[in-house]
């Protein structure tokens, strides 16, 4: 038999953090018959992202371990997305090596951190990588900036995949670990190396509404005026009722698409706002991208649209990775 990679998911939704890491860890170790190599741990924001750290390295010292806070923990078959909900995805294989990452700083130059971690990147001296996944901080920063100074710093091809820590339904801070460390508004990051083939494919369920507009104000990553209206005017009259406030029940729901010569509807680059500032009615958005004179339409989401996307989005990963069934998928929503 050829060398194998084998992966477990474990997952708890008990409410003390040592018990609800001790349960999900028990099940991937069971499923594997053994220790795994590496660990991605989720974690809302009802759990002690520090204590989870401490006691998946006090049962495997050598282990590879990587992961952030998040506001649902997608895992076989279910999606929770309540205060305490916890998943461990669990790895073994000889085909296969990982090294783990955190850089700090994320939130307050998105472009340094990203140059950083592309040095340590380099720095790990892997000849074969196939993979880097990130974690930045889903409530600050720019992630267009991020990816742009990462990009420069890797192997040309090198496939990033990821997403964005996050907090809810606090809206405070997130955190990203790595090994023992655990930081918050920074980056975390897992390097997968070795024989085998990363597949990369990408969907959404949203469909775009409304008409063109075009950003005619921007402060950074904040979206200030559309057309000459504020941001927020432009958004709230697409959410039901009289929304005083940006929540998350309008932004489950409603997002922004960016308008391209090669995307007219404006429904493949998907931008989400997370923050409202009251005195302007500006909309932050952490994904970046966005510059005066963009042109924008809202897009909402739609439960076909996602159901079709999410299914096509499964037959693009076995055409491109040429297997019937994949080692491991990883999806991040």
């Amino acid at each position: 038999m050829g060398a194998m990679t084998l992966a477990a998911v474990g997952h708890s939704l008990l409410l003390e953090t040592e018990t609800a890491t001790r349960q999900a860890w028990s099940t991937v170790v069971q499923e594997l018959g053994a220790a795994p190599d590496c660990a991605l741990v989720f974690a809302t924001s009802g759990y002690d992202h520090a204590q989870i750290a401490r006691v998946l390295r006090a049962e495997a010292p050598a282990l590879v371990l990587v992961g952030c806070s998040a506001e649902g923990v997608v895992t076989q078959g279910r999606s929770d997305e309540v205060d305490h909900a916890l998943g461990i995805v669990g790895i073994r294989s000889e085909r296969l090596r990982f090294d783990g990452f955190v850089v700090p700083g994320y939130a307050a130059d998105s472009s340094k951190a990203g140059a950083e971690l592309a040095r340590a990147v380099s720095a790990a001296g892997r000849a074969d990588p196939l993979a880097l996944v990130v974690f930045p901080d889903g409530l600050s920063g720019d992630c267009t900036k991020f990816l742009e100074a990462l990009s420069q710093g890797l192997p040309p091809g090198l496939p990033i995949v990821g997403g964005a820590a996050a907090d809810a339904p606090r809206m405070d801070s997130t955190q990203q670990l790595c090994g023992t460390e655990v930081v918050s508004g920074g980056v975390s990051a897992l390097l997968v190396s070795g024989r085998g083939h990363a597949a990369v494919a990408v969907g959404h369920g949203c469909r775009a509404i409304g008409r063109t507009r075009m950003v005619s104000a921007m402060d950074g990553g904040w979206l200030v005026a559309l057309d000459g209206t504020p941001a927020w005017e432009w958004f709230r009259h697409y959410l039901d009722g009289d929304p005083q406030d940006l929540r998350a029940d309008g932004i489950m729901h409603l997002s922004v698409g960016l308008i391209s010569d090669d995307d007219p509807e404006g429904s493949t680059v998907v931008r989400t706002p997370l923050l409202l500032r009251h005195s302007d009615g500006a909309l932050f958005f952490p994904g970046g991208g966005i510059a005066v004179g963009s042109r924008v339409r809202l897009v909402r989401r739609d439960p076909l649209t996602m159901r079709a996307s999410a299914a096509h989005t499964a037959q693009s990963l076995v055409e491109a990775s040429g297997r019937e069934r994949p080692d491991l998928v990883l999806q991040f929503d």
